[in-house]
């Protein structure tokens, strides 16, 4: 059996190292132009299935241009191990920074880096089906809600109602309603109540003003992940 050392390993990657310069123009083009259409459609879905607080139109096309580059550094390194070695030491001297501020984005980033790789090789059918498949999951679960969204009820009023409001309160909603904080002074109180938005607050609300004209009430909403 014929031993292989590491120089045979070099030399037959030397051998190859025009067989990215001699890839046909058509292949190219056409590698490219998949990858920039699916970057598209990656685009488009973190913008409908965005759930944040600030949708970043920079981060979107970053996804598009992450999977060009990607496909084009896929094409240069394939099936040569110099330049996949001499890839893997310019990267590694790179520092990104960029704050990620919602985990979400880092499936869009690996899924535009997906496709790269597969159309980079010229396996068009793997990145065009997993990319429908991913898109149908994102956009089903885009419209669900882990949790109803909560709201916080803030009541301020004089401190002999305190107790029959807070009672009132915790009776309506029973187990779907936290107590979240309870502050007074000489003579008035002030309570925060988290409230999952399984009931009716308008009717809570209504039926406290007409018994309490002197109770304060605000409502704040914020989604619930």
């Amino acid at each position: 059996m014929e031993n292989i050392t590491f120089n045979d390993i070099l030399s037959m990657a030397s051998a190859n190292m025009t067989a990215a310069s001699s890839l046909p123009w058509v292949a190219i083009i056409m590698n490219l132009t998949v990858s920039l259409f699916l970057g598209v459609l990656i685009a488009l879905v973190y913008r409908k299935a965005f759930v944040g607080i600030l949708f970043q139109k920079s981060f979107a096309v970053s996804l598009i241009l992450v999977s060009l580059v990607t496909t084009m550094i896929i094409m240069v390194i394939s099936g040569n191990l110099i330049l996949s070695l001499g890839m893997v030491g310019a990267l590694s001297i790179v520092r990104f920074r960029a704050a990620i501020k919602e985990p979400i984005d880092i499936v869009y980033m690996f899924w535009a880096v997906g496709v790269g790789i597969a159309n980079g090789v010229g396996i068009f059918s793997i990145s065009i089906i997993s990319s429908v498949f991913i898109t149908l999951i994102l956009l089903y679960l885009a419209k669900f809600q882990s949790r109803p969204k909560s709201k916080l009820l803030v009541v301020k009023g004089p401190n002999s109602l305190g107790s029959a409001v807070c009672e009132t309160i915790s009776a309506t909603y029973q187990n779907n309603s936290i107590q979240k904080s309870f502050s007074q002074d000489k003579s008035n109180f002030e309570a925060v109540f988290e409230l999952n938005g399984r009931g009716d607050i308008s009717e809570t609300t209504q039926m406290i003003s007409s018994k309490h004209p002197e109770i304060e009430l605000r409502i704040l909403s914020y989604p619930s992940n």
